[in-house]
């Protein structure tokens, strides 16, 4: 299974990661910064469409564990 999981960077989404790639699944992270954890990457950020469109093109499924993690700017942004 093709399988694009967010947030590989953090300690859920590194997980989930390296333990679809363990059972022989096909992964691909969405990083802001490469990850290093021997999956296909596509850099950029959750919060950017086109990025998120790029990354989940020719997946069978998405896990998504990405946040921000730091309250920023306007409070519109989190809505």
């Amino acid at each position: 299974m093709r399988v694009l999981v967010t947030g590989a960077s953090g300690m859920l989404g590194r997980g989930a990661a390296l333990a679809l790639k363990a059972r022989g699944d096909d992964v691909t992270v969405l990083q802001r910064r490469p990850a290093g954890l021997g999956c296909a990457e596509v850099l950029g950020d959750v919060a950017d469409a086109t990025a998120v469109r790029r990354a989940a093109a020719g997946q069978d499924a998405v896990v998504h564990l990405a946040a921000k993690v730091d309250v920023v700017g306007p409070w519109a942004q989190y809505a």
